[in-house]
């Protein structure tokens, strides 16, 4: 179970892209799901690092250089690559190299690649969320064959997903080596926009 020392949960939040949907809804996302489960969040540092690995690793590498690393209880990033970067950053500094809690810092990201899962079963990493690729493919499959190419009104009622307009709601997946976390039962969601 994460530790919250000051009644806050003190978080580092590595985001894809400033000016961004998709990085602002994941990290909007997570914000939402603690303050419902009253957790109350203070944001240590928001590093933006455009999804990419090597961004990641030198803008956090720089940020211990400036915060003390006890500070951090949390680190969520958009993506597993950032997460992997920000992991490797970490592991500099002897944490999260065996799944010892003493140093170990949860970190988790989304996609579900596969160098995230490898972290997560040696318990460097918390865990990942990744969309039912099966989903993701059928659903655009049936987009991609609507009727010429144009938005079908009636498409959302021939896809057996939920759906909020003009977007379609797919299961994510959650991987992690831990249980219970945070209280977190729920399925995740994630959004594409159809044609």
């Amino acid at each position: 179970m994460i530790r919250i020392k000051n009644g806050y949960l003190d978080v580092i939040f590595l985001k894809g892209k400033e000016f961004d949907e998709e990085s602002d809804q994941r990290t909007i996302s997570f914000v939402e799901e603690l303050v419902n489960d009253g957790i109350r969040i203070n944001p240590l540092s928001l590093i933006i690092a455009d999804f990419k690995t090597e961004p990641a690793y030198l803008q956090m590498k720089k940020l211990l250089a400036n915060i003390s690393i006890h500070d951090i209880e949390v680190i969520v990033a958009n993506n597993d690559a950032m997460a992997l970067g920000a992991l490797k950053a970490l592991q500099e500094c002897g944490y999260n190299l065996n799944g010892d809690a003493k140093s170990f810092i949860p970190i988790v990201g989304t996609d579900g690649i596969p160098k995230a899962f490898e972290a997560i079963e040696k318990k460097q990493m918390l865990g990942t969320v990744f969309t039912d690729f099966t989903a993701l493919a059928l659903v655009s499959l049936r987009i991609a064959k609507s009727v010429g190419g144009y938005y079908d009104e009636t498409l959302p009622d021939s896809i057996w997903f939920s759906y909020e307009g003009r977007k379609i709601i797919l299961p994510f997946t959650k991987v992690a080596f831990f249980k219970n976390y945070f209280h977190t039962t729920k399925r995740y969601s994630s959004s594409i926009k159809s044609l």
